[in-house]
């Protein structure tokens, strides 16, 4: 059984002639495999996917080529196709890289401003506790707290070091 799948799956097949058209004998495997002559003229065995084959049967017949034309022709549209190919994934790589990153510099942005907010309001936010609870209350700049610690700070005499020292 085997030597009779390997007898059907094997065609000694000639494509350097120019006349040459497409080989009709070769079956519907997966797989099939051709005798082609290389440029010094001995016979070399490959393996061509029946796809493959099919598509330059196909660009045979559409542009009216010989075998090697169309297999020449099917290579230059494979190149084109693979060119076009690798610059639509670098396209959604950059993409997705640009967003990646543009995601994490929001991360990092945010935690600077975390950061930066949490230095600036332990250096610049002024709290008194609350007569009740005793938690923390913060003032704020023109509220009427801060206007009356304004008034208490300037009556109880507070002033710039410079300005005490010129008194």
């Amino acid at each position: 059984m085997r030597d009779r799948l390997k007898k059907h799956q094997t065609e000694n097949i000639d494509f350097s002639r120019k006349s040459y058209n497409s080989p009709k004998s070769l079956k519907t495997n997966l797989f099939g495999q051709l005798t082609v002559m290389n440029t010094q003229g001995k016979p070399v065995r490959i393996a061509v996917n029946r796809n493959l084959y099919m598509e330059i049967i196909k660009l045979q017949a559409r542009e009216n080529l010989d075998w090697e034309q169309a297999c020449t022709r099917a290579t230059t549209l494979l190149g084109e196709n693979s060119v076009k190919f690798d610059e639509a994934v670098n396209k959604k790589y950059n993409a997705l890289h640009r967003s990646q990153m543009l995601t994490e510099m929001n991360k990092v942005k945010q935690v600077w401003i975390n950061q930066g907010y949490k230095k600036g309001e332990a250096d610049w936010k002024i709290t008194y506790p609350c007569a009740v609870c005793a938690q923390p209350i913060a003032m704020k700049s023109g509220a009427d707290d801060h206007s009356a610690m304004s008034d208490l700070l300037k009556k109880a005499g507070w002033a710039h070091t410079s300005c005490l020292k010129n008194k």
